[in-house]
């Protein structure tokens, strides 16, 4: 019987081995899916122009070429558009949060016989494409004369459904009897919020600043239409600038230029990643 157990332990390890080593070369083979076209981007930028067209590829160059960010930094002002990526990134998302932390509080701890249907309105911006708002937020940019300024750049993108969503189903996992506690010592809603439910929603909040933070640092297609001089563009705008239209593009320097605008949105997730994880596990489907 001793021997007969034994056995089956020996055969439970292998299986749990296995299964490990299955599930840890699945995960090596989508890091280096994923993980490839980074390295490949990194190398390119340190290459020669004549090795990025060398067949086989030369996956890495024989001199580390470090003037093709020399090249890139000073093929556009890169130094303005940092400065005007990080304003428009940093004070949008500070605003987004502000926004929506505000609505869903609202939604989530404020009962009302309105709340539900305000709910179901602002989902249902979510399913407008945001091609499909171009022309009206022009519009009203142009009437408030915020064409080519940090306004007309930050507060059509203030407003989020997606982030109303988050925040209010995170808010809705607070305990009751810790809002009712709140309220019996006399806290108004603001400090109900301040010091009750936002610590208690920490993580998520981290999680949709991160997004936000995404969405705007890499937004081309509204700072390319409500921008018309150098002054205000941004990066992504600036990394199109190093695209020849006729003729052939230095892609050496370009993916230099490409490093420049990925490296801060990678400090930032290296930062953030924890706080992703548990926002995830955080927020539940409740209501």
């Amino acid at each position: 019987m001793t021997g007969i157990t034994a056995r089956l332990k020996r055969s439970k390890y292998r299986r749990e081995l296995l299964n490990k080593f299955l599930a840890h070369a699945v995960l090596w083979i989508i890091a280096g899916t994923i993980g490839a076209p980074f390295f490949w981007l990194v190398t390119t930028s340190l290459k020669s122009f004549r090795e990025i067209f060398v067949f086989p590829p030369v996956w890495f160059p024989e001199t580390l070429r470090w003037e093709n960010y020399v090249k890139a930094w000073q093929a556009a002002p890169f130094g303005q558009f940092y400065v005007n990526s990080v304003i428009v990134s940093v004070v949008g998302v500070g605003l987004s949060l502000a926004c929506c932390v505000l609505a869903a509080y609202a939604l989530a701890c404020i009962p009302t016989r309105w709340n539900q249907l305000v709910f179901v309105v602002f989902l249902s911006t979510m399913m407008i494409p945001q091609e499909a708002s171009i022309l009206p937020n022009y519009r009203v940019i142009s009437k408030l004369r915020w064409i080519d300024s940090y306004l007309g750049l930050i507060v059509p993108s203030i407003a989020s459904g997606f982030g109303i969503f988050l925040m209010r189903q995170s808010f809705l996992q607070t305990p009751i009897d810790l809002l009712d506690a709140a309220k019996l010592d006399g806290a108004g809603h603001l400090l109900t919020l301040r010091h009750v439910v936002l610590p208690l929603s920490r993580p998520i909040m981290i999680t949709f600043g991160l997004f936000s933070f995404l969405w705007k640092w890499n937004a081309y297609l509204w700072p390319l239409i409500v921008t018309n001089s150098e002054r205000m563009r941004t990066l992504p705008i600036g990394l199109a600038m190093l695209r020849v239209q006729e003729g052939m593009t230095e892609w050496n320097v370009l993916m230099a230029g490409t490093v420049f605008v990925l490296m801060p949105v990678i400090i930032v997730f290296i930062f953030a990643q924890r706080y992703i994880i548990e926002g995830v596990a955080h927020t539940g489907l409740k209501g």
